[in-house]
């Protein structure tokens, strides 16, 4: 093997190996206690926030006051 080939293999056995990896995560994913899973709001579900106070207005023309 010529040393000018040797990114040409090693490129695709490293994503090969990463792809396994990656797919055995995805197969061996810890499952969440049913406690914890009760306890997680959705965003939607919250009330709305109360904004105290002006909104952020940048100071474009800082000579101008």
């Amino acid at each position: 093997m010529a040393v000018a080939h040797k990114p040409l293999i090693l490129a695709p056995i490293g994503f090969t190996v990463g792809f396994a990896a990656t797919a055995m995560s995805e197969f061996i994913q810890p499952t969440a206690p049913a406690a914890v899973q009760e306890s997680v709001r959705m965003l939607a579900e919250q009330p709305p926030v109360r904004v105290v106070g002006p909104p952020l207005v940048l100071n474009i023309k800082p000579n101008e006051r």
